[in-house]
């Protein structure tokens, strides 16, 4: 069961139709290129290049699969360049323009680092999708997005936090976060929601904001020297995906400690492993925002774009919280990766 609801977002100034022939915040694009994506119609024959993180990372090598598999299905071919190193990232968008695609799905690892890419992209009218986070704001007229709701996010992973310390009677402490990268928007737009929620309990201190790189390996190491570091002040972490926050599990039990009695633990792009562990007891609660179904949409939009159904140039996908009582409901939605 699904039950992530998927709402458009306001239309930006740019419409499809000036994006589709390279304009919108540039100028220069192709008149051709302009007409012949007009006349397109379905994925069949389309060349779509997949700009995503490397299939090392649990979360995009889900969001590849499923995303490739719903555009062969279609008729489509994906070319998958796949990374998670930023230099590296802006380099495989430069290639990519210059082979002309049909178009490109794309999600940043820096933002700021891809503005200039994209503005190029625009310039030579090949369409881009940014999904998950959003691009930088200087650039937002020139693509189109398929966005997570990352406030939402924050503010589901601090309302667990709080509930998970107060069910566990811890009245007052501290807390760490292990975030994604933090050159990502989509970051720290989930650490402006939690920061807007942890804001009316003063009784809870951030002690420290560990950034991880999605690195699952690095947030194991970082987690086992925070537990050292901060003992018996380190009540409560949140992970922003259950592969960085599970490990914290593991670091406190080695610290002594015991997962829902003295420390609660929370996280969010639910996982299988995250499931799992919330119905043992040692895992408070999670958020969605699963690969699986953000694929699914992403794959849909652009299927609606060369159908000529013309989808709203910015959407975004909203979420929910998981915990004891609402496991089983998202049991499946949450046991692809």
């Amino acid at each position: 069961m699904r039950s992530t609801r998927v709402r458009a977002g306001a239309v930006a100034i740019a419409s499809i139709a000036a994006l589709l022939a390279g304009c919108g915040g540039s100028s220069g694009g192709s008149d051709d290129q302009s007409s012949t994506n007009s006349a397109q119609g379905g994925m069949k024959g389309k060349r779509i290049v997949l700009l995503a993180g490397s299939n090392t990372n649990p979360w995009a090598g889900h969001f590849n699969k499923v995303f490739t598999a719903a555009v062969e299905e279609a008729g489509g071919t994906v070319d998958a360049q796949l990374t998670l190193d930023s230099a590296e990232q802006v380099q495989l968008l430069n290639q990519a323009i210059s082979t002309r695609p049909d178009l490109i799905a794309t999600e940043l690892l820096d933002t700021s680092a891809m503005v200039a890419s994209l503005k190029k992209a625009a310039k030579a009218g090949v369409p881009v999708v940014v999904f998950d986070g959003p691009p930088d704001p200087a650039v937002l007229d020139d693509v189109m997005t398929v966005s997570s709701n990352d406030t939402q996010l924050g503010e589901i992973a601090a309302q667990n936090l709080v509930e998970g310390m107060k069910s566990a009677g811890i009245t007052s402490g501290g807390y760490v976060v292990l975030s994604g990268s933090l050159s990502m928007i989509l970051t720290n737009n989930r650490l402006d929601g939690f920061h807007a929620y942890m804001k009316d309990h003063p009784e809870y201190k951030e002690l420290e904001i560990a950034d991880t790189g999605w690195d699952p390996e690095k947030a194991n190491q970082q987690a086992t020297q925070l537990f050292a570091k901060y003992g018996d002040k380190l009540n409560a972490v949140y992970g922003m995906a259950d592969y960085l926050a599970l490990p914290s599990i593991q670091a406190a039990e080695q610290a002594g400690r015991t997962p829902n009695k003295d420390v609660v633990v929370v996280g969010g792009n639910c996982f299988k492993a995250g499931i799992d562990a919330i119905k043992a007891g040692t895992y408070y609660a999670t958020g969605t925002q699963d690969p699986g179904t953000l694929a699914d949409r992403t794959a849909q939009y652009v299927s609606e774009f060369f159908s000529d159904e013309k989808p709203p140039q910015h959407t975004t996908v909203d979420w929910d919280r998981v915990t004891q009582d609402t496991v089983d409901q998202f049991a499946e939605q949450c046991s692809h990766a």
